[in-house]
This record gives C-alpha cells, sequence and structure tokens, in this order.
C-alpha cells in the first residue's frame, strides 16, 4: 500500500519517538495575532502656561487630552466637567471622529478611559467652557493650531534630537 493514498485526516498520525500526535501539532500551531497598537499618548515637554499637555497621533492628526485643559482655567472638579461635556448633545456628534476615548496605561486602567480631541474638537470644548464663564490664558487657540499642525516625524525626530543630547 502506497503512503500517498493514506487519508491522513482520519488516521491518527505518529511524531517523532513514535508517539501519536493531535491534529492542532501535525497541521502546525495557530499563527498568534497580534492585537492592534494603541495609539501612544505623548509626554513631551509640550506645555502651556506651565501645564503639560499630552497628545497622542492618529489618522494623521494630533489628539489632545481634554482633562490637561481644566488646570489652565481652574477647574477644581473635573469629574463634574468630564460629565458635562459627556452629556453635551455636540460630544456625541464629535465621538469617533473629533473625539476619542482610550485607555492611557501609564496611569492604570482603575482610572478609566480618557477624552483625547483634535483641534476641532478642543475648539468645541472651548466654546462649551466659554459658556460656563471659564477663560482660558493668553493665545491659546493660536497655540493649540500651531501644534496640530506639527508632523509625527517632526516631533519623532525632535524627541531623538533631546534625548541625544541628554546622554
Amino acid at each position: 500500500m502506497s503512503t500517498d493514498t493514506l487519508d491522513t485526516k482520519n488516521k491518527p498520525v505518529r511524531g517523532p519517538g513514535g508517539r501519536f500526535m493531535s491534529i492542532k501539532h501535525v497541521n502546525g500551531p495557530k499563527p498568534i495575532q497580534n492585537p492592534p497598537p494603541s495609539p501612544v499618548v505623548f509626554y513631551d515637554d509640550l506645555s502651556y502656561y506651565g501645564e503639560i499637555i499630552r497628545r497622542t497621533h492618529k489618522n494623521g492628526q494630533w489628539f489632545f487630552v481634554i482633562e490637561d485643559f481644566f488646570p489652565l482655567v481652574q477647574i477644581t472638579d473635573p469629574p463634574m466637567y468630564i460629565s458635562m461635556i459627556k452629556n453635551d448633545p455636540l460630544y456625541k456628534e464629535l465621538l469617533n471622529s473629533d473625539l476619542f476615548e482610550i485607555v492611557d496605561t501609564s496611569v492604570g486602567t482603575e482610572r478609566g478611559p480618557i477624552i483625547v480631541g483634535n483641534q476641532k474638537a478642543v475648539l468645541e470644548v472651548v466654546n462649551l467652557f466659554r459658556e460656563e464663564k471659564k477663560i482660558f490664558p493668553g493665545p491659546f487657540l493660536q497655540w493649540i493650531e500651531t501644534t496640530a499642525k506639527l508632523t509625527l516625524e517632526g516631533q519623532l525626530d525632535r524627541v531623538k534630537y533631546i534625548e541625544k543630547d541628554l546622554n
């Protein structure tokens, strides 16, 4: 009987040493699928009036962490303002296009997702704060516009240049 005509799917297969092998070992292990990389929140030297502003790059544009703007306008109860932003009808309209919720793993997942927004979303949040009589110091909108125009490659080159000087 020729081995070419054997049906290995129905017959047990022996491995090295004569031991029976399972079908998954005969066909080989399934390739491991890596989850898509989560966006990285940059903690660089971006600051505005002494407050560090975190940001992330997604879909070719910069997204800023909304709650990082709270100290600029002397907000003492961030959870209340986050819920105010989430309850605003504009939030649902901008969600998944201009606003995203991401989990910042650097501070742990027990804190929950943080809201990040692009330039358009930040402008809407500024308008929401203005309704509450909260005013940003200095040329805030111009700073956001200028910062949003930076390219990811330019920012990464800048970070490498700074790290090279520190070492």
